[in-house]
Parts: C-alpha cells; structure tokens; sequence
C-alpha cells in the first residue's frame, strides 16, 4: 500500500475510534438515564417490561433509520440489544426493592 492510501485510511480509521468514542458516551448517557427509570418502576411496582412503549420505539427508530439511509432492521436489532440489558437491570432493581 503507498503512503497516500494509508494515510487516508489512517485518517478514516481515527475517525470511526472518534465516532466510537462518541457512542460509548451515548450509551453511558443513555443507560444512567435509564437506570432512574428503573428506580422509579421499582419503586412503583411497575414491570420492567413496557410492550407498547417498545413497539413505539421501534416505529421511531425505523423511521428515523429511514431519513438516515440506514437499513432499519439493524438498527431495531441494535437497539433491541440495548433494550434487553436495560431490561435487565430494571428487574435487578425490582428484585433489590423487594
């Protein structure tokens, strides 16, 4: 490879770390978000699992995967990752509650 090219997939490559960086810190947002809301259902008694709220998400999400150019099937797969550990935690919460 000439010095060129892998100067520019260099410059490419730091790019993705920024943006994955950037992403870990999302997620750190997300989830200490997340984690008072699961307080708050424990405290309530409410169900970790919200099955209308996430068939909502899911419509936004594909919605705005769509205005992206992103294929809308993986995001939902990703986010649904993310819904199960938080879902997770929130039952870890109920049973610390109780």
């Amino acid at each position: 490879m000439d010095e060129r090219t892998q100067g520019q997939l260099d410059g490419l490559r730091a790019q993705v770390d920024a943006l994955d960086a950037e992403l870990v810190a999302v997620l750190a947002r997300r989830f200490a978000v997340t984690r008072q809301i699961g307080q708050l259902k424990a405290c309530a008694a409410l169900p970790a699992l919200d099955a209308s709220r996430e068939q909502a998400q899911d419509e936004r999400l594909c919605t705005l995967a769509a205005q992206q150019g992103l294929d809308a099937a993986m995001v939902v797969r990703i986010h649904e990752q993310i819904r199960a550990q938080v879902r997770a935690e929130h039952e870890a919460q109920a049973v610390q509650r109780s």
